[in-house]
């Protein structure tokens, strides 16, 4: 017959954990959040221009920059600097969708 092993007992909560866990009936303490502006503004003027004005393929200022062009969409191709500029400027070109005929 085997003998019957001790199981461990579990350490006592330190005041730390109950203050975690808020057993003690105290309020979570409040969270700070970073404040963002959810859409904030291009700071840059060729941001969001026809892709046709502007020459790519010359000027180097312009390499790396996102071109977008929505089939079926009223708005011309464009570039943008940044992948959230591109983001919001797919999305304007799709509401203005063309209707089919």
């Amino acid at each position: 017959m085997a003998t019957p092993t001790k199981t461990k007992k579990p350490a006592a909560a330190t005041t730390a954990n109950r203050n975690w866990n808020h057993k003690d009936g105290s309020t979570p303490p409040p969270v700070r959040c970073k404040t963002t502006a959810l859409v904030e503004t291009c700071t840059d003027p060729a941001c969001g221009l026809e892709a046709e004005v502007l020459d790519t393929s010359t000027d180097p200022t312009l390499w790396g920059w996102i071109r977008t062009e929505v089939v079926g969409s009223k708005e011309p191709a464009r570039l943008w600097d940044s992948a959230q500029c591109a983001a919001r400027g797919i999305a304007l070109a799709q509401l203005r969708m063309e209707a089919e005929q």
